[in-house]
């Protein structure tokens, strides 16, 4: 059992689990387009440049 809760945790919080954890979060919480456009580009930027 606890190795199916580390690998989640592994998942979630390391990269790219992380950019795209940052990523939904930036969608729900931010209000300015504008903002909200640069941040989304960064961090499509990001998981691209970890792949």
């Amino acid at each position: 059992m606890s190795h199916y809760l580390t690998r989640i945790f592994e998942l979630l919080f390391l990269p790219p689990g992380l950019f795209i954890i940052l990523l939904l979060m930036s969608i729900i919480f931010i209000k300015n387009m504008k903002l909200l456009k640069v941040l989304l580009l960064l961090q499509v930027l990001l998981i691209y440049s970890l792949t």
